[in-house]
């Protein structure tokens, strides 16, 4: 199972760890516990879609033999034994985690065949799993891949756009590091006023995607669908992006968002007087970052960006990830030690002899958490992952960095939203901070509000865990949006 992308990579691996070691049962909410669904035009279920939805059951329980008994002689050729099957879905769910609940059910002709299309929630996003009956109603074929329903996802943006979309790249700040992205520019001859989206940590790519939601897309289309030019890009080593990313820190990340700024001002149709930036999560930290040290920054937006440096965060994040995933108390309480001790020794940049017994205290912390039945290489590998990325220099900046030092110094328009429900950045230890940083820049230009009911990732939330995210159809709150963009077009000039 892919570890999460939260703002501290540790804290990923750990919060990863625990969850993937429950065990390989399905989920609660998985196969036959799942709600009825029915078919995208309301009708009532058809025979066919009936076998689809119990192929997609009997899968995600490991009853293959009842998978078996619906094949054609194909698939049985290519199936020939239960074991062939399952090796099959556990491939598959290798990529897209286990299947979560069946969401909704299509139909179509292909041929003499039929196709019945099942989009369904996997632990990393959307999928359609298209199961095909010939003209005899046996399985004659099937297929997994990222769902191409438009309701799983209704605020993803489709063609046609009111404005104009290209493809750029530029040069980061080293050397070997190329920047690759999607600058939207509105219609009209311009300038524009711009904006740079920054993402938080992991390896993010231009739309930000997370959980099968693209956050930067959605907020780039509605941006510039008002007015506002957005360049959005892929951080180092993905998409059309290159460079070294064990090498990046917060500082790296800094620089190569100077390095946009410094293309943006060169676009003929930008007005280099009014570039800010929007940051989320770790970007929302680095926005302010650069702000307070750049003249070309205009106006800032921070969305759940940390006010509090990583040492401080680092324990009381871990232990809102791991109680929001009900992990036990004393597995909480071992975690939350190890990281308190850790989390110091990193801001300080101790040496690797130093930092050496606390990385090891919390890979015996993570270890003691596990079941006794604990899937062998699994842990294994997490648990060299966790060492490797607690030594390494990302972690050591994230820790070391204080952002009320820089929001202390933003004198430039900023607006800061937190919201209630998050675990990753949570808002009762951040929203404060933030206020009391921007009260010393005697800036009053600052907003700071409060998002109630909403996630990390700016959606309306039930408990905001990490594993809510994919379950959730919205991908940015509507309100959090208008909100944001309202700002933004009264700080540049533009009338909403």
């Amino acid at each position: 199972m892919k570890a999460r992308r939260v703002s501290c990579a540790v804290c990923t691996l750990v919060v990863g760890f625990v969850v993937a070691c429950k065990g390989d049962a399905p989920s609660k909410t998985a196969g036959s516990d799942t709600e009825k669904v029915q078919a995208r035009d309301g009708s009532a279920e058809r025979p066919l879609v009936a076998v689809a939805r119990n192929v997609v059951d009997w899968l995600a329980h490991g009853d293959y033999a009842s998978f078996r008994k619906t094949f054609d002689r194909g698939m049985r050729e290519a199936f020939p034994d239960e074991a062939a099957v399952a090796k099959w879905w556990r491939g598959t769910i290798k990529q897209t985690g286990k299947l979560r609940k069946q969401f909704s059910v299509a139909e179509r002709m292909e041929g003499s065949n039929t196709a019945v299309i099942v989009t369904a929630i996997f632990d990393l996003a959307p999928q359609d799993v298209l199961v095909l009956f010939n003209a005899e109603g046996e399985v004659a074929g099937m297929k997994v891949s990222a769902s191409s329903n438009p309701n799983v996802r209704p605020q993803t943006p489709e063609p046609p756009f009111p404005y104009s979309a290209r493809e750029v790249s530029y040069d980061g700040a080293q050397s070997d590091t190329k920047i690759a992205g999607t600058l939207t520019v509105p219609a009209g001859d311009g300038p524009h006023p711009a904006v740079l989206l920054i993402s938080g940590s992991g390896l993010q790519d231009r739309d930000n995607t997370m959980s099968g939601h693209k956050s930067f897309l959605v907020i780039a289309d509605h941006l510039s669908r008002k007015g506002i030019a957005v360049l959005r890009v892929d951080d180092r080593s993905v998409g059309g992006s290159t460079g070294d990313p064990s090498q990046e820190t917060i500082e790296s990340i800094a620089t190569d968002v100077e390095a946009g700024l410094t293309f943006l001002k060169g676009q003929k149709s930008i007005d280099p007087k009014r570039i800010g930036l929007i940051g989320h999560s770790v970007g929302g930290m680095v926005a302010p970052m650069v702000a307070a040290r750049s003249p070309d920054v205009a106006f800032v937006v921070s969305l759940n960006g940390p006010a509090v440096s990583g040492a401080e965060l680092i324990p009381v994040q871990v232990r809102a990830l791991l109680e929001s995933q009900g992990a036990p108390e004393d597995v909480v309480a071992d975690i939350v030690a190890a990281q308190t001790k850790l989390a110091p020794l990193l801001a300080a940049d101790a040496p690797d002899s130093e930092l050496r017994p606390a990385v090891d205290q919390l890979v015996e912390a993570a270890g003691r958490s596990l079941p006794k039945d604990a899937n062998p290489k699994l842990r294994e590998a997490m648990l060299m992952q966790i060492e490797k990325q607690a030594l390494g220099r990302w972690q050591r900046s994230f820790a070391r960095v204080d952002p009320g030092a820089y929001l202390s110094r933003v004198t430039v328009p900023i607006l800061a939203l937190y919201s209630e429900k998050d675990v990753v950045v949570p808002a009762a230890m951040n929203f404060d901070r933030a206020k009391q940083a921007l009260a010393r820049a005697h800036n009053q230009l600052a907003r700071v509000e409060l998002l109630p009911g909403l996630n990390h990732l700016l959606q309306k939330a039930e408990t905001g865990a990490v594993d809510e995210y994919v379950m959730l159809t919205e991908t940015v709150d509507p309100a959090a949006l208008d909100l944001m963009t309202q700002w933004l077009l009264e700080t540049v000039g533009l009338s909403s």
